[in-house]
């Protein structure tokens, strides 16, 4: 038996990303990729279905996604995935999400100006 968790996907930022400093100092951005895709229909015509991802990353990288990286700024981000699950307070009910744990974002436009 073989278990890979690995996922790669390229696309654009839909926000800015969010950092946070934890407790213990250590720091945790958090952003999403809309991934695109384009595709040609049984009809003939041309459609785009897009793919929202959210991604995490942690430590120096986290740091340097929130310093490098800004809405619809395109990004590579390589990583494991992570399903996460939980009990809303709100509404008691069962909520869950599927994340891209980062290890590594490649920022793709070096053109961009920085903030």
């Amino acid at each position: 038996m073989i278990n890979v968790n690995r996922a790669v996907v390229g696309g654009n930022l839909t926000k800015d990303p969010f950092l946070r400093k934890l407790g213990n100092g250590a720091s945790v951005a958090s952003f999403r990729l809309a991934v695109n895709e384009r595709f040609r229909a049984q009809d003939g015509s041309e459609k785009e279905d897009t793919c929202f991802v959210e991604i995490e990353t942690w430590g120096k990288q986290a740091e340097l996604c929130t310093e490098r990286l800004r809405k619809g700024a395109p990004a590579l981000v390589e990583g494991r995935l992570r399903y996460d699950a939980w009990e809303d307070k709100k509404s008691s009910s069962r909520r869950s999400k599927l994340l891209l744990k980062a290890d590594r974002v490649h920022f793709l436009d070096s053109r961009r100006e920085q903030r």
